[in-house]
């Protein structure tokens, strides 16, 4: 009798998992035409001019951290290649990042560690999707490799020490240290974070594999981009110019306790916020006096909620999944009963991933992005490939649908941005309309934003204005410019002088 329930839990086990990883690899798939996000071509763009040979800081104009380029710029180095194609890496990041819950040391029981699994790609892909989280940006990928530390090192490490051998160590250390390269304001995260995981009898392994992430990391940004072009646009443009632009900016006591607005900011945030704390309560059991490791990971844990709880907030969200998983620790079988209510909910998982309902089809059918745009057609007929063009304001998707890489290293602009070059720092300075002047683009996309409804284009780019008045023809009834010596009689022009 006991041989065959064990029969039957082994053919319900292989079941589930070929069935669901199916149906988990199907909606990524889904995912990777679903909503075109401008942070996202942003990040693409910057790696495509990194991967023909473009220096990152000191070229291109950007305010992230320099990791989250790599994987699109190795990409880029083997081909061009879309959005779809960028997030293909999202992609094997989540199958990691699953890879990491299912195997941690904390859950015994496989059976739970597969629903657990399942449950984590369902709120991964079906809502988190709908804030960007399924997107090549630097917030999810901080998330995931967040998911991938606690579920991997930091929770084991303070539960079940004794399972901790020096892969996981070498793993979470040198994540640890790669997570300041994404952003800055990741630094508090992993700083406390890495303390909370401190052991005597680790100390010279987590040193030295801490010492490897950070090099790996500082080579990078030497070969591909600028130390004082990081310290310039990354570090003091983020914190002492963008912060005026702002307009939900944090100052004093308010950043200090910014995690709370963003654990309060609704109801799914704040039940987060009360399971995770429950969960790190139950993890400080495991510890003898007093809780200071767990503490020190509630710090880090809250601290990503300092941007906010919107997309911002991702890394929060990614990272939360791994905390409830110390609740199973003590799971080694499962009872009938357990199964029988456990049913509900894996029905629940099939119906939503599988897209049996209507409106989950309609949803991900109502925002696919499209194959082209109007502008990326105009340029390739008018342009070669090696031809560069402007899409301003921040228009960062038209570059990559037109194949073409920008004519200036602010390959997008803002008041920010002119601000910066009337008092740039540390010999940074990449001025757009110099750059523009000597690249001469056959075609510049202008929408003239209005950035926050308080910045009016001429107020911040009146060089570009002057250059655009005077070489260039506009396209009646649209943002496109042409330079005067292309325009033929074919296309419908706007001849326009003087101020536009």
């Amino acid at each position: 009798m006991l041989n065959r329930k064990i029969y039957f839990a082994d053919i319900a086990y292989w079941i589930l998992l070929v069935l669901f990883g199916f149906l988990i690899l199907r909606y990524q798939i889904r995912l990777l035409d679903y909503f075109e996000w401008s942070d996202e071509s942003e990040t693409i763009v910057a790696a495509k001019m990194m991967a023909a040979g473009d220096s990152l800081y000191s070229q291109i104009f950007n305010i992230h951290g320099p990791l989250v380029f790599l994987p699109g710029m190795l990409l880029e180095k083997l081909s061009h290649f879309q959005i779809r194609g960028h997030r293909v890496f999202i992609l094997i990041l989540q199958w990691a990042a699953l890879a990491a819950i299912y195997f941690s040391p904390v859950i015994k029981n496989r059976m739970v560690k597969l629903l657990y699994s399942v449950f984590s790609a369902s709120i991964m892909l079906i809502y988190f999707s709908e804030i960007f989280g399924h997107t090549y940006i630097y917030q999810v990928i901080a998330g995931l490799i967040l998911l991938i530390i606690l579920s991997q090192y930091a929770i084991p490490i303070i539960f079940c020490p004794e399972q901790v051998g020096k892969k996981r160590i070498a793993l979470g250390n040198i994540l640890l240290a790669s997570l300041p390269f994404l952003a800055m304001t990741y630094i508090p995260a992993a700083i406390l974070i890495w303390l909370g995981c401190i052991r005597r009898e680790y100390l010279a392994k987590i040193f030295f594999y801490s010492l490897m992430g950070f090099l790996f990391n500082l080579i990078f940004l030497i070969f591909f981009g600028s130390i004082a072009g990081y310290f310039a646009l990354h570090i003091y443009l983020n914190l002492n110019v963008i912060s005026q632009y702002t307009p939900d900016r944090l100052s004093g006591w308010q950043f200090m306790t910014a995690f709370f607005y963003g654990a309060s900011s609704d109801l799914l945030r704040f039940n987060i916020f009360c399971i995770s704390t429950i969960a790190l309560a139950k993890l400080a059991t495991n510890e003898k006096k007093l809780p200071w490791r767990v503490i020190l990971l509630w710090l880090g844990f809250f601290s990503l909620l300092i941007r906010g709880s919107g997309f911002q907030g991702l890394p929060f969200l990614y990272a939360s999944l791994a905390l409830p998983t110390v609740f199973f620790r003590e799971i080694k079988t499962l009872q009938s009963k357990s199964v029988i209510l456990l049913c509900p909910l894996v029905i629940f998982f099939f119906i939503k991933l599988s897209l049996l309902l209507p409106m989950d089809k309609i949803r991900l059918n109502s925002k696919k992005i499209p194959e082209n745009t109007e502008y990326a057609l105009l340029v390739k007929k008018l342009t070669n490939q090696d031809d560069r063009i402007i899409a301003y304001s921040f228009q960062n998707h038209q570059y990559i649908f037109a194949d073409r890489l920008p004519a200036s290293g602010n390959y997008f602009y803002f008041p920010w941005q002119e601000e910066y070059n009337n008092n740039p720092r540390y010999g940074i300075k990449l001025d757009a309309c110099q750059e523009i002047k000597s690249n001469k683009p056959k075609l510049m996309l202008i929408d003239k934003m209005n950035v926050n409804s308080e910045y009016p284009w001429e107020s911040y780019a009146q060089c570009i204005q002057k250059i655009i008045d005077r070489d260039y023809s506009q396209l009646q009834g649209k943002h496109y410019y042409i330079r005067n010596d292309l325009v033929t009689s074919d296309l419908a022009i706007e001849v326009k002088s003087g101020d536009k």
